[in-house]
């Protein structure tokens, strides 16, 4: 808990605050933007979690169906109605917390990511229009292009600086989310696969008795696949803004100073050429790549166990 704060907190030292009304609106536009992805997800577990607890009223509350299947040492093959409804309320509730804890790691997660894109398109804008924001740095009525071009250095260097801590923030949010991540896509994989086979079992009739049930777990493979696509979607954004920075640097009158500061742009480009990842267990990066590729292996996975259970019928 105390990292996890420390990665909230650390965003509000000097370094990573926009430096003007411009770089404002970049910061207000990528958070609009998640907010837009975090309710979208919120609303996709919150109908996910309800169409599963009433999926055994669909299907016939007579039948005295959990929302998921347990066995209970205490409870008879055939409960009364007072043990049915406590059991029921019991994992209703159940399904409602692990929900809201759910998509609460979901979005704090998604939000961290997006802070490291944010922070990577300030420094882009920053080196873009490095000229200007040295002019600015200077506090002078109508400063000389001369002081101007020769104060660039020291907003280059503090343009290092701040990709020096994004990239260090970024670290320590692949060492806190580590092992998370991993049991995540693995999770996310098992969970796809089996889903995907429940669901080539199940009827596809919503009249039928299982309709209730091929419902639920139709909204539940698609809000699992938005969970996964969400973390690998943000994962992929931090690495695209990266390499926007060497790119937004080039375009700065970097031709015009003299060579120290072209040593110390030199020295930038190269280090930001190679792009931020977030790695799992320091192997693979989150990216749409690995989104594909867990897709690609739960579909496989399906039809195994889908040729295996026709074989033995």
């Amino acid at each position: 808990m105390a990292l996890a704060r420390k990665l909230i907190y650390i965003l509000d030292e000097d370094k990573f605050q926009p430096k003007d009304s411009k770089q404002e609106i970049i910061e207000e536009k990528l958070y609009s933007e998640w907010k837009i992805k975090a309710n979208t997800l919120l609303f996709g577990v919150f109908n996910t979690v309800i169409f599963l607890v009433i999926s055994p009223i669909i299907d016939g509350i007579s039948k005295m169906k959990l929302p998921f299947a347990a066995w209970y040492p205490f409870v008879p093959e055939r409960p009364s109605i007072a043990v049915y409804t406590a059991l029921y309320i019991f994992q209703a509730l159940g399904t409602m917390y692990a929900g809201c804890c759910n998509v609460g790691t979901d979005v704090f997660i998604s939000q961290i990511l997006n802070n490291i894109t944010m922070q990577c398109n300030l420094v882009s804008h920053t080196v873009e229009n490095l000229y200007e924001y040295s002019k600015k740095d200077l506090n002078l009525q109508g400063p000389s292009r001369k002081e101007a071009l020769k104060n660039m250095n020291n907003t280059l260097i503090s343009c290092m600086i701040q990709h020096k801590a994004i990239l260090q923030y970024s670290k320590e949010v692949e060492a806190f989310f580590n092992l998370g991540l991993l049991g995540q896509f693995i999770a996310c994989c098992l969970i796809i696969c089996m889903n995907m086979l429940r669901l080539s079992l199940v009827s596809i009739r919503i009249l039928d008795e299982q309709g209730g049930e091929f419902v639920a777990l139709l909204i539940y493979h698609v809000i699992i696949c938005t969970t996964l696509l969400t973390y690998c979607w943000h994962g992929n954004e931090v690495s695209v803004s990266s390499e926007k920075i060497p790119v937004s640097a080039y375009n700065c009158p970097w031709f015009e100073c003299d060579v120290k500061f072209q040593k110390n742009f030199l020295f930038f480009i190269l280090r930001t050429q190679k792009p931020i990842s977030i790695l799992t267990l320091n192997f693979f990066p989150v990216s749409l790549t690995v989104f594909l590729f867990i897709m690609r292996s739960s579909y496989s996975f399906y039809a195994v166990l889908r040729s295996t259970h026709e074989s033995n019928n």
